[in-house]
């Protein structure tokens, strides 16, 4: 999506041409500057992303959905008490959102719904910022719309059952990139340095048949190679 100006929130002293803005936090240390960044964005529509998701193809029809919401990020995975929350009265049939990637209006709605969720995460000394989200959802602080798995694809062992009818993943959520050496922070990173060769082929085949019906090899999802890998352990 290059048309799109990005604008990068952190504690670090940071010149590089590809921000349009950089923003100092002012909460220092603190561990989520996504609840600042979504206090002062600039942006009539705001699509937030955290540091490790790796864009697969462009989303900017996560634009659309805010016809009908005023906030939208994709299901978490995780069923942890302490990622659930401890409130008794929320159904566990109501989801949990991961909140790496979150798309969001301007307006006085987002900018309460982030000061209140700012508030009791630091409040609660919270470790995470999902149960707060979640609390506040069912609360109905904010109208909310969920987006797609292919958005935010955090267990990254998924893609070797990846199936055909599924359409590609868009978006990678890549944890494994706060272990890795961040070598030159000029160079993107490739998908064959966030996946290994039988994810990144499966994956590049999915996203061009997606989008002009050309197919590679392999031609299904590599679920029985990976069988192999775990036999082999």
């Amino acid at each position: 999506m290059p048309d799109l100006p990005i604008d990068l929130f952190t504690d670090q002293a940071v010149t590089d041409d590809v921000f349009d803005r950089v923003w100092p936090l002012e909460l220092g240390g603190f561990f989520r500057p996504k609840l600042e960044a979504m206090q002062k964005s600039r942006f009539d529509q705001t699509l937030l992303l955290d540091s490790d998701l790796f864009v697969l193809k462009s989303i900017e029809d996560v634009f659309e959905i805010l016809d009908f919401c005023d906030i939208a990020g994709a299901q978490g995975i995780n069923r942890e008490k302490k990622m659930m929350g401890d409130s008794n009265e929320i159904p566990r049939s109501f989801p949990l959102i991961n909140c790496g990637l979150l798309v969001f209006t301007k307006g006085d709605a987002i900018r309460s719904f982030a000061d209140e969720w700012k508030k009791r995460v630091i409040s609660t000394n919270a470790k995470y910022d999902q149960p707060a989200f979640r609390q506040m959802l069912y609360e109905g602080w904010a109208r909310f719309q969920s987006l797609p798995q292919e958005y935010n694809v955090i267990n990254l062992e998924y893609l070797y059952a990846w199936r055909k009818v599924q359409g590609a993943p868009r978006v990678l959520h890549c944890q494994n990139l706060h272990r890795q050496d961040l070598k030159d922070p000029h160079k993107p990173f490739i998908l064959d340095e966030v996946l290994d060769k039988d994810q990144t082929q499966w994956v590049k085949q999915l996203l061009a048949e997606e989008d002009n019906g050309v197919a590679t090899e392999p031609k299904r999802a590599p679920i029985h190679r990976y069988l192999q890998k775990l036999r082999g352990q």
